[in-house]
Formats: structure tokens, sequence, C-alpha cells
């Protein structure tokens, strides 16, 4: 059996599982059918332990994307919060990114130029 190319099967009709098995025992003998069981045991229980591990990994992922979802959350809330006091102080400093820039782009200007 080790040396015989496998052999595959194809029904060009929908075929009940039973239907299936007397027709492979009909035409290969029971001994065929009985490695294909086993064989198709095994592929299920190797299936069966990836999903398994999928499962737990989604899991783990799962909890990653709430702690983050969580800091994000407070990074928000903080930022927030800044914005809401930066508001209050705009009459002392420059309260946007635009303003720093021009300011930084004057200084930068006047001392590059060579008299």
């Amino acid at each position: 059996m080790d040396d015989e190319a496998p052999i595959f099967l194809h029904f060009s009709h929908k075929i009940s599982p039973v239907l299936l098995c007397f027709s492979i025992v009909k035409i290969f003998g029971a001994k065929i059918l009985e490695d294909l069981m086993f064989e198709m045991e095994r592929m299920n229980s190797k299936l069966y332990m990836e999903n398994c591990l999928i499962m737990q990994e989604n899991e783990k992922l799962r909890r990653k994307a709430q702690l983050l979802n969580q800091e994000n959350q407070a990074l928000l809330s903080q930022l927030k919060q800044r914005l809401t006091m930066g508001d209050q102080n705009v009459n002392n400093a420059p309260n946007s990114l635009t303003d720093l820039n021009l300011a930084t782009t004057a200084n930068h200007g006047s001392s590059s130029r060579k008299p």
C-alpha cells in the first residue's frame, strides 16, 4: 500500500457517506476503507489541535487589543485635558504648531543671511 500512488475518487453527483463506504469496500476492499478512515481521523485530530491553538492565540490577541484600547482612551483623555488647559493659557504662549513654525522660521531666516 505504501508504494502505491494515492487513489482519488471523483463523483459527479452528491453521494451519501454510507454509499461511499460501500462503494469503496466493493471496489478496493475493506482494508482500503479502514486505512482511509484511520487517515481521516488522524487529519481530523491534527486540525482540531491546530484550531485549539488558533483560538488560544486569538484570545491572547483579544486581551492585548483591549489593553491597547484602554491605554489609547487614557492617552486621549490626557490629551483633551492638556488641550483644554492650553486653551485657557492662550495669551501666554503660542497655541499651535503653526505659530511655533513661524517663530522658528523668522529666527533662522535672519541668522542664515550673509550681509
